[in-house]
């Protein structure tokens, strides 16, 4: 199988990307959207964030809900058989497996930090294998907490299997529904469908240039081109991403010049057909409120 997989990936590894170069250590290290705050924060000067906290450095995944945070009995549970009876039924293969899963995934975590950028962002590696593994073991810990529970107070089961119930029922259907991001799908909605259905009745060619942060929806919505967009700008491939900077960079300074022929020049090197403003285009904290502006601005 891995001799497959390394035959299937040796011809990609001699090969040139149509989008440029993947960028390196020495030149992310300058740019400012892998610093914190920037398109796609990576170094940051903090060490306890960079490591353990970072949103593509750190070792531990994001948004981990509490309950899960009980996995961590799970390999003290294990050294106590006779306390968790429950923990004599696991079978072990599975449970090597889950350590092996475990030291591949940390072991591709500390290469990846070794040979940084060469393999992707080091989180890739533990973000979603630590979010299954820890599932799993809370799962499993919550399990022998309440046998363990029931089993010793089997006089008062009558009492507490009720309360139990209702506590378990509270947790699982009301709980979640206190949490601002849940469920968090993370889905984008388009709020200006007038916008965007003025855009449709446009050529297929239409261009639109706007700093507004409404640049990443027009293309989904209108399914017409927008000049620049934050979510198409991702600092990784510089031959693409020198283009998309440039074309913030003028676009921001023709949008703020007094100057005429700048804008028309910008107009007709890109061939733009609309240009989108909103209402506070012009106060003095725009550029520093609209994520797309404020990605490009410092270069100017």
């Amino acid at each position: 199988m891995l001799l497959v997989v390394f035959l299937c990936m040796w011809p990609y590894a001699f090969s040139s990307s149509k989008y440029g170069p993947v960028v390196n250590l020495s030149q992310a290290l300058r740019m400012s959207e892998h610093w914190i705050g920037g398109r796609h924060p990576f170094f940051d000067a903090n060490p306890l964030m960079f490591w353990f906290l970072g949103q593509h450095s750190g070792i531990l995944p994001p948004l981990m809900p509490p309950l899960i945070w009980l996995g961590l009995l799970f390999p003290w549970m294990i050294n106590y058989p006779l306390r968790f009876p429950l923990i004599n039924l696991i079978n072990k293969k599975n449970l090597g497996l889950l350590g092996e899963i475990m030291i591949v995934s940390f072991t591709l975590y500390v290469i990846a930090h070794t040979i940084l950028l060469k393999l992707f962002f080091p989180t890739r590696y533990t973000v979603h294998t630590l979010r299954i593994i820890m599932a799993i073991a809370s799962g499993i810990s919550v399990t022998n907490i309440l046998y363990n529970f029931l089993s010793n107070y089997q006089n008062l089961r009558k009492i507490y299997l009720p309360i139990l119930g209702i506590i378990l029922t509270f947790i699982l259907l009301f709980y979640p529904n206190f949490l601002n991001s849940y469920p968090k799908s993370d889905y984008r909605i388009g709020n200006h469908p007038v916008l965007y259905q003025f855009l449709q009745q446009q050529p297929e060619n239409t261009l639109t240039a706007t700093l507004s942060d409404e640049a990443d929806n027009l293309p989904t919505f209108s399914k017409r081109a927008t000049l620049i967009a934050r979510e198409y700008a991702l600092p990784f491939h510089l031959g693409y991403y020198s283009q998309i900077r440039q074309r913030a960079i003028d676009l921001i300074q023709a949008q703020y010049s007094q100057d005429l022929n700048l804008v028309k020049k910008i107009i007709q090197k890109y061939g733009i057909d609309f240009w989108l403003l909103e209402s506070g285009t012009f106060k003095p904290e725009y550029l520093t409120n609209k994520k797309l502006a404020k990605q490009f601005s410092t270069s100017i």
